[in-house]
């Protein structure tokens, strides 16, 4: 085995000392077959493992070819190829000699992420889990929408299943939920055990039902507001700038809800003082919720 086959080696028993427990598999040299059973490619380390009902899949390839040079285009491109046809949620480039600048440019325009290092085994941290906790508010009706509009004759009589809201100064419309979560003011308790609202807004909205747009003067309907918390688990990878330098932790996450599911995206930014924060993402979100906060928490294993 060569110098790189035996890093390889250990790079995937170092990465499966922080991911196994979690569930995730790590795979060396998987071969990839065409319809005819030729072996058409050599993975070098694949990672899959649950992500709430789901999975995730991605793939790291590496380059050690000091006579060679920094690593060409031709080879993001190869990458780009095969994550297209293998359905691969991310591709990681690992070059001992760095890349060429035109393969920089077409992987940031690809999305393939890349990492220089003096060794393979440098990677070994990169990857680990995270878990999640998120802290959410689900929003029904209580009771009906009672709005009144500059006409005191006009009776609003429309269809409000989905209402969405937006105030006359600003030109995004809001469903009910967002909308009361940015006005939090305007919420008065009525039966706490019962998480009975009443939402009060006197000014001026837009009130969107289905096609209808009605300009009222006041708003009043009551909610039921249920609070509960989900978890989750992901895999986050370290994200390095050009130099090198480590710029955040970035994951996907998935958690199932009555509801559907919700999914999102962290960044875990490390500051000067050690402390970190996390900015997210959220890609999707089940009608009615509201994710009032989330906790990220778990550390690699030394």
């Amino acid at each position: 085995m060569d110098r790189t086959g035996k890093e390889l080696e250990d790079l995937v028993r170092d990465i499966e000392q922080h991911l196994l427990p979690a569930g995730f598999k790590v795979e060396q040299g998987q071969r990839v077959f065409n319809d005819a059973g030729e072996q058409t490619a050599e993975l070098d380390i694949v990672i899959s493992g649950p992500l709430g009902s789901s999975s995730v899949i991605w793939l790291i390839e590496c380059r050690e070819r000091p006579s060679e040079g920094a690593a060409p285009i031709s080879w993001i491109e190869q990458l780009v190829s095969r994550r297209s046809r293998l359905n691969f949620d991310r591709v990681f480039a690992v070059s001992t000699t760095g890349f060429s600048p035109a393969a920089i440019d077409y992987a940031k325009k690809k999305k393939i992420i890349l990492r220089t290092v003096a060794r393979l085994t440098d990677i070994k941290s990169d990857f680990m889990i995270r878990g999640v906790a998120y802290h959410f508010e689900c929003m029904d009706f209580a009771g009906p929408i009672q709005a009144q509009t500059a006409d005191p004759s006009y009776k609003c009589d429309v269809e409000v299943v989905r209402p969405m809201l937006k105030r006359m100064e600003t030109s995004e419309f809001l469903h009910l939920p967002v909308f009361v979560a940015r006005h939090p003011s305007h919420v008065y308790p009525v039966n706490e055990s019962a998480g009975l609202v009443d939402f009060k807004y006197d000014d001026w909205l837009d009130l969107k039902a289905g096609e209808e747009i009605i300009r009222i003067r006041s708003l009043r309907v009551r909610l039921r507001i249920d609070k509960f918390v989900k978890t989750s688990t992901a895999l986050v990878a370290t994200i390095y700038a050009e130099d090198g330098k480590p710029i955040w932790l970035e994951g996907e996450f998935e958690a199932d809800t009555p509801k559907g599911k919700v999914k999102s995206r962290v960044q875990i930014t490390t500051r000067p003082d050690g402390t970190q924060s996390a900015q997210t993402f959220i890609d999707h979100m089940p009608h009615d919720y509201f994710l009032e906060s989330m906790a990220v928490y778990g550390r690699n294993r030394e």
